[in-house]
Order: structure tokens, then C-alpha cells, then sequence
């Protein structure tokens, strides 16, 4: 209004009341990630024996679909709704495991996260914790994929073409989040001056969707081209 004040939003019961501080944060967060196109639709993550839809993050992917984009609405209007109708503490009280991960993508996520620390105990030997990352890295979920990205580099000997060349191909993954990390994996795993790494690193910059993907692979190959100053290092201008 012009006085500055919020206008009064009308309740699901028909009364009218200001919509609390924590309830605008949260709704402004969830229309974030709605344009970011990381929330699922409703009703398409928990029914049983139904394959939800994988969830997209790129912008073309979005772009090239409006039921996408639709989808996207639709859910943050429900939810947005149950904040604004039962305030922020509806969704916490359990309405947001509605567009959490399937608890299948979660305990993935978890079994690769402590995938290192178990090659550190010895209780897994490397090999074989590379192999269990890896296999993940084709998985139909992204959120699977950049934790299986993560977990290769974590586990894998350093310079182990084997290994970083699955990751590599993450590349040109459809999610964008799983193509930065793979850039910035590729940056780590691979030895510097590696020709055939950086010229991948290169490719993704000429041809890579998105600037956050480029920007990745860029500091990337400067890390493999040894222009990033080690850890501790005093004076990096020494390793430019």
C-alpha cells in the first residue's frame, strides 16, 4: 500500500491477518527455488510404486517446457499457501516432506557421503569405493549424481584417469548443478598439466550451458594449469 504497511492476505477460514516475517522469508525462498525448478510437483514423489519425474535445475530445461514451469507453480502455490494460510510452522510440522527427495535419492546420498570416511577407517578397500561411486553417477536422480560426483573424487587416487573420466562425462550432464561439480571435481582429480583434462575443461567453456558451468571449468583448468597457489602457500604470485 502507499502507507509502506502489507496488505492484509485473506486466510483459508476468511479472516484477514499479516502474513508473520518468517513467513515472507520463507515464501520468497521457495519462489526461489521454483525458478530454479528444484521444487516436484505434488503428489508425484510418495505414491507408491510411481517413478517420479526427474526434477530439472537448468534454465533451458525450463525453457523447453511449460509444463515444467507449470509444475513448478503449482507447487510453490501450495505450498506457499499452507504458509500463508497455517504460517511457517505448517511446513515444518510436515507438509515440506511433500517436496523433499524420495527417501530412496536420500539414503543414496548418505551411503556416498560416507563412502570416504569409510575408505579412511579401512573398513572399504579404494578400489571399491570408487567403483560403488561411480556406478551411481548414471542414476536417474541429479541430486544421486552430484553426490556420486563428490564421493569419486573423495575416494579416488589422485591422477586416476579411470576414475575422473566417468566423472569427465558428467560434463555434459542435463542438470546444471551436476555439471559445475563435475568441472570442479575434473579440476581436482586429474594430475596438472593433464592434456587430455584440460582440453575437456576447455570444451566445456567454448560449448558448456551456462556461466556458472564455464566460470567452473575455468578455474578448473587454471588449477590443472598450476595457477592456483598450493594451500599455505605464502606468496602465490610465485605460482602464476
Amino acid at each position: 500500500s502507499s502507507s509502506g504497511q502489507s496488505r492484509p492476505v485473506q486466510g483459508h477460514c476468511g479472516g484477514l491477518f499479516e502474513p508473520s516475517d518468517s513467513a515472507m522469508r520463507l515464501r520468497r525462498g521457495l519462489a526461489a527455488l521454483s525458478r530454479q525448478g528444484r521444487l516436484c510437483p505434488p503428489g508425484q514423489v510418495f505414491e507408491g510404486g510411481f517413478s517420479p519425474p526427474r526434477w530439472h535445475s537448468s534454465a533451458s530445461a525450463l525453457d523447453s517446457s511449460g509444463e515444467a514451469r507449470a509444475a513448478g507453480s503449482s507447487a510453490l502455490s501450495a505450498l506457499s499457501q499452507a504458509v500463508v494460510n497455517g504460517g511457517a510452522d505448517a511446513v515444518f510440522a510436515g507438509m515440506g516432506s511433500a517436496y523433499a527427495p524420495p527417501p530412496r535419492v536420500e539414503a543414496r546420498r548418505d551411503a556416498l557421503r560416507r563412502l570416504g570416511l569409510a575408505v579412511d577407517r579401512g573398513e572399504v578397500p579404494q578400489a571399491d569405493a570408487v567403483e560403488e561411486a561411480a556406478a551411481s553417477l548414471e542414476d536417474e536422480h541429479p541430486l544421486v549424481r552430484l553426490a556420486a560426483v563428490h564421493a569419486t573424487a573423495r575416494v579416488a587416487q589422485h591422477g586416476d584417469r579411470a576414475a575422473w573420466g566417468p566423472v569427465a562425462s558428467r560434463l555434459e550432464d542435463d542438470d546444471e548443478l551436476v555439471r559445475v561439480g563435475a568441472a570442479r571435481a575434473l579440476g581436482r582429480m586429474a594430475l596438472q598439466k593433464d592434456e587430455e583434462a584440460i582440453a575437456l575443461l576447455q570444451r566445456a567453456q567454448r560449448e558448456g550451458p551456462g556461466e556458472s558451468v564455464r566460470l567452473a571449468a575455468r578455474d578448473a583448468e587454471a588449477r590443472l594449469l598450476g595457477l592456483f597457489a598450493p594451500v599455505g602457500s605464502r606468496d602465490p604470485a610465485k605460482h602464476l
